[in-house]
């Protein structure tokens, strides 16, 4: 195996090579927020805005029949806009409190510009009376930024970011009302927060698509639903329809023993390369780490139930593929 160095004991690096281990102790058995260039928005922002005049219509949003909390942890009843609900199950998932959470749900036909405090009722939630007094411009663009989007709706601006995001400046999350896959987006952009609060990780220190990768297998695939293997585009599609055909734990255990002969490999190479990397950025390391960790830590019961061992492998493959360049 690796020569084990004491700045990789340190770091607690762990991932493909359990696999293996795994395989050697069983011979019976056959193994096992978002950083983005300003004048990239203002293209796609007049884009949209050129695909749907209509969008950038203002229209006063009238009051619903429904409840809301204005804090967290009032018992206030007013508007219900914000789903505090999937809010509270995602703080109980994360294990991070519920009180005090900053939340901001984006209505349509607000526009980028408009400020916090001017939001309807119900749609804004913890932030200070100073914080209100921004937009969703100059909170994620920046001061100064408002001229570029005087016709862009806040819905227009936060769906160049998936239609939610995690400001770690003020510790708020923001997403847009009604959108789809709602309570899973609303636990990734929380999970951002526990990155922020508890582990002090955040886009000024990690390099942000390692950031992302640590947050979707650590915290978003906590959701009660098919686990995500890749933040961007899934480079092991093709071994899906493979791993579907076959017909016992057997063959499926020879295939991820293939895999991880591979991975022990690319992942030994990525983190030298890592290592050594000018642009890595102070927590880099650690957050690397802590994601193999929690991969390894999926290893349950594989010879059982293989399909622990098939997202382990897609998703270490995944990540090393993805971040390869981010450090070269």
């Amino acid at each position: 195996m690796y020569a084990q160095t004491e700045e990789r004991k340190d770091q607690k690096r762990v991932a493909a090579h359990p696999i293996a281990q795994n395989k050697h102790k069983e011979k019976s058995k056959s193994w096992l927020s978002d950083n983005r260039d300003a004048s990239v928005f203002q293209r796609k922002i007049k884009k949209l805005i050129n695909n749907n005049p209509q969008a950038a219509d203002f229209v006063q949003l009238y009051s619903k029949s429904t409840f809301a909390h204005n804090t967290l942890s009032s018992r206030l009843i007013i508007q219900r806009v914000i789903d505090y609900k999937a809010v509270s199950l995602a703080c109980e998932k994360l294990h991070i409190p519920f009180e005090g959470n900053k939340i901001i749900e984006v209505p349509d036909k607000v526009m980028a510009n408009t400020k916090f405090k001017d939001y309807p009722e119900g749609y804004v939630i913890g932030l200070s009376e100073e914080e209100k007094k921004e937009s969703l411009t100059s909170m994620q663009q920046g001061p100064g930024q408002e001229k570029e989007y005087t016709e862009a709706t806040a819905k227009d601006l936060l769906s160049l970011l998936g239609g939610a995001a995690y400001n770690h400046k003020i510790g708020a999350v923001v997403i847009t009302e009604k959108m789809e896959n709602y309570e899973r987006n609303i636990l990734h952009e929380l999970g951002h927060h526990k990155q922020n609060i508890v582990s002090g990780f955040n886009s000024d220190n990690t390099t942000v698509l390692l950031l992302e990768y640590h947050n979707v297998l650590c915290n978003e695939n906590l959701f009660a639903g098919p686990k995500r293997v890749s933040y961007e585009d899934d480079q092991t599609f093709s071994w899906v329809t493979r791993w579907n055909k076959m017909k016992n734990n057997e063959e499926k255990n020879d295939f991820l023993d293939a895999r991880a002969k591979e991975l022990i490999q690319m992942e030994e190479q990525f983190y030298q390369t890592l290592l050594s990397s000018k642009n890595k950025k102070e927590k880099d390391l650690e957050v690397y780490g802590l994601t193999a960790q929690k991969l390894s830590e999926e290893l349950i019961d594989v010879h059982e139930n293989p399909d622990n061992g098939f997202y382990v492998v897609r998703a270490l493959f995944n990540m090393i593929k993805q971040l390869k360049s981010k450090f070269s």
